[in-house]
């Protein structure tokens, strides 16, 4: 799995959940996403940017990115190397109101010492904001941002004590809606409204399962049953025959991207073709071809997300530019930006920072500060950001979510390989998750 352990809280009926939204959501790699690593308390920092706009005389606007590039949790290069990208396009083209942009990025090192540690570097180092937060330890990098007045922009959201944070700003739902985009997917758009699941044999896992359970009932859909597995299983079959033997329309797997790998290998050499869901932002293409992706299994495969796929570039512009940026910052030698590290993370990132810099452009003058920053998320509305309906930052959501007021969807396919939209229209899960 690739994407880090996050706590994550939802609403109806006290606390629905408190789990992992990112890594749980598209799989868990093993227990040791969920032990934090004893490292140095320094961190391993760096900062990108401001070639291209740096002869304006104008001072050096920073964004902070924490980040998860060492240790046990899982780790984000990609990430990284989006929001690296965003940067270089940016100043490519001027800058932010012709201030030189720079990403004041640090490796919390799977440590929640080394996170705070972070967080408060970001703060002395004066960054106007700080967006993504690709690490296991938001809620605290929140509060330490809160402290200082800093805004937290377009982050995945975590648990209830950072919705509620008045400098915290998501664009979406994050991992929350993303994970029952599958069932919503099922029983609201493509009747398929029965569902299994099939997760590795760690506490989060089965709360997720039981949570998973409940919505998909609430919801008029039927629950099969689920199956778990050992997190050191090497032999996929007798699983594989479980899950079909459920004869569910859905199947939802919790566990690695490597793992999801060698389930779909043993179904298809054992015949089998049923689909299954995942959350497409654990699958950068090297991931993706291990799947066997041109299989009748793989092409089964169903995968959510809260943005489009990056080759949708048709019905959202916006894409063009994204891939001309990521392009950019391989050319430049990142590895991280090259073809078969392509994935949703890197969009992901590079979407963060676009969304920091849409806000920063809104601001009257020319005086970009963490205050100035906050005082337009507190004001505009209806922000137009290319992948997402229009945004007002400081909408509160429903109760108990905060500022998480955007809860579209999108359901992706395998095509040739590739991942594609399954559903051309994004669709919205807000009351399937939060409702009553």
């Amino acid at each position: 799995m690739r994407r880090a352990h996050r706590s994550r809280a939802g609403h109806g009926g006290g606390t629905r959940r408190r789990l992992a939204s990112r890594a749980v959501a598209a799989g868990i790699a093993t227990a040791a996403v969920i032990i934090a690593a004893g490292c140095s308390s320094s961190g391993t920092s760096g900062a990108s940017g401001t070639s291209g706009a740096s002869g304006s005389g104008k001072s050096v606007l920073k964004i902070g990115f924490p980040v998860n590039l060492t240790g046990t949790d899982t780790q984000y290069p990609d990430a990284l190397a989006g929001a690296q990208a965003a940067i270089r396009g940016i100043n490519a083209r001027g800058g932010i109101k012709g201030h030189p942009v720079q990403l004041d990025w640090c490796d919390v090192q799977s440590n929640v010492d080394t996170a705070e540690a972070c967080a408060r570097k970001m703060v002395s180092d004066g960054d106007i904001a700080i967006t993504g937060d690709n690490t296991n330890y938001g809620p605290q990098i929140t509060a330490i941002l809160q402290a200082a007045n800093i805004p937290d922009v377009a982050g995945s959201p975590t648990v209830a004590s950072q919705f509620s944070s008045p400098i915290y700003f998501p664009r979406s739902s994050g991992g929350i809606g993303t994970f029952d985009a599958g069932a919503y997917y099922g029983i609201h758009i493509a009747n398929m409204k029965s569902f299994a699941f099939v997760g590795v044999q760690i506490p989060i896992v089965a709360t997720l399962a039981a949570s998973t359970q409940a919505a998909v009932i609430k919801n008029g859909g039927v629950w099969k049953g689920t199956v778990e597995m050992p997190v050191t299983t090497t032999s996929f079959t007798p699983y594989v025959a479980a899950a079909a033997a459920k004869h569910a329309s859905i199947v939802y797997l919790a566990m690695s991207g490597q793992q999801v790998a060698e389930f779909a290998l043993a179904a298809e050499a054992a015949g089998y073709s049923f689909h299954t869901y995942v959350t497409a932002v654990a699958y950068p293409n090297s991931v993706l071809q291990t799947l066997g992706p041109t299989t009748p299994f793989g092409e089964a495969m169903l995968f959510g997300g809260d943005l489009p796929p990056n080759n949708a570039t048709s019905q959202f512009p916006i894409l063009q530019q994204f891939n001309a940026d990521i392009a950019a910052e391989a050319k430049s030698g990142d590895k991280y930006a090259g073809s078969s590290y392509s994935s949703p993370a890197q969009l992901e990132a590079w979407y963060a920072v676009h969304v920091v810099q849409v806000i920063a452009n809104s601001i009257p003058g020319s005086s970009i500060t963490a205050a100035t920053m906050l005082q337009a998320l507190r004001t505009e509305k209806d922000v137009s950001l290319g992948l997402q309906p229009p945004w007002t930052p400081d909408a509160e959501g429903p109760a108990g979510y905060g500022h998480i007021n955007n809860w579209d969807e999108y359901m992706e396919h395998l095509v040739n390989g590739q991942l594609a939209l399954a559903y051309s229209q994004p669709f919205s899960v807000e009351s399937f998750v939060a409702g009553g």
